[in-house]
């Protein structure tokens, strides 16, 4: 995972973060703990990998006896520290730790755990090197549980439609090309593939689910050849019954600020400033209904 040291985490602006990206609603909690009940998993302890400032954890603490939160970001776990404050301190613990280094020696009390949840994360991780690790650290019958909304919106309804989805389209094709990197190529091609990369061998993992929402929409672009494809026919390959499950209507301020989320060091309307431009004039003071693609992948520990 990346090490995020590119801006100012301790004066970050979190409350407007929260406030540009789309909430993960109650299916994807309540589908996460059916899957984990329905084979055998307890809910004494959980780890959040990658849990930026906590927001995923927030609700893991709700159902678990204790949660240990991580990120390989120093700047984010003391973030994460001050969001999860309310909590009783025995119920909660941290730790700077990137998703490839995950053992039972620095969880605590050296004890593997019940749950290993990564939201909108394990694409900036090696899947070769994390996925053992995360194996290592579960107890027989935990879960896994990994997912991720697509970042290129679907637009479903509002004037002017077809100009706006072209105006958008175009800017974060721009936006996401921009980043040459290997590592954030990576992070792109397993993006793209909706994590199908992932390889859960069957000696070690069982009851591996896919579960999408508009599978056929663009998640983002892939860069170069892409990632393989690690879905085997053992696995379930679902939808979720709601495609319109993460929605919400969104005008020109929050789609900027969406967008702006996604990229906080990069100073996007110096980046590409034509592109804002045209998104705007094409929105014209309008609000747009958007949803979000998007992908749950769940797996069990032997």
């Amino acid at each position: 995972m990346p090490e995020r040291s590119g801006f100012q985490y301790a004066s970050f602006d979190w409350q407007s973060y929260m406030r540009f990206r789309p909430a993960y609603p109650p299916k994807v909690y309540s589908t996460v703990y059916d899957h984990h009940k329905a084979n055998g998993g307890s809910f004494n302890s959980a780890v959040d990998i990658g849990a930026g400032i906590g927001i995923v954890s927030a609700e893991l603490v709700k159902k678990f006896s204790h949660v240990t939160v991580t990120d390989p970001s120093a700047e984010y776990v003391e973030a994460a520290k001050a969001f999860l404050a309310a909590n009783p301190k025995e119920k909660v613990s941290f730790l700077q730790a990137k998703a490839e280094d995950l053992s039972t020696a620095n969880l605590p009390g050296g004890e593997k755990v019940d749950l290993v949840a990564a939201a909108a994360s394990i694409h900036w991780a090696d899947a070769e090197v994390a996925v053992p690790r995360i194996a290592d650290v579960l107890n027989p019958g935990g879960t896994f549980a990994a997912w991720l909304y697509g970042t290129r919106l679907i637009f479903d309804y509002g004037e002017n439609l077809n100009a706006v989805r072209a105006a958008y389209y175009t800017l974060w094709d721009d936006m996401v090309l921009a980043r040459k990197s290997a590592h954030h190529i990576d992070a792109l091609n397993a993006t793209a593939c909706r994590y199908d990369h992932l390889r859960f061998p069957t000696d070690t993992w069982t009851s591996v689910r896919r579960i999408h929402v508009s599978p056929d929409h663009l998640f983002t672009q892939s860069v170069g050849e892409g990632f393989p494809s690690h879905v085997t026919a053992d696995q379930s390959v679902e939808t979720f019954d709601d495609e319109k499950m993460i929605s919400r209507e969104a005008d020109y301020e929050w789609i900027e600020g969406f967008l702006w989320s996604l990229m906080p060091d990069v100073n996007l309307k110096e980046f590409v400033p034509e592109r804002f431009a045209a998104l705007k004039e094409a929105m014209g003071g309008r609000s747009y209904g958007v949803r979000w693609a998007f992908v749950l992948v769940l797996a069990t520990r032997k």
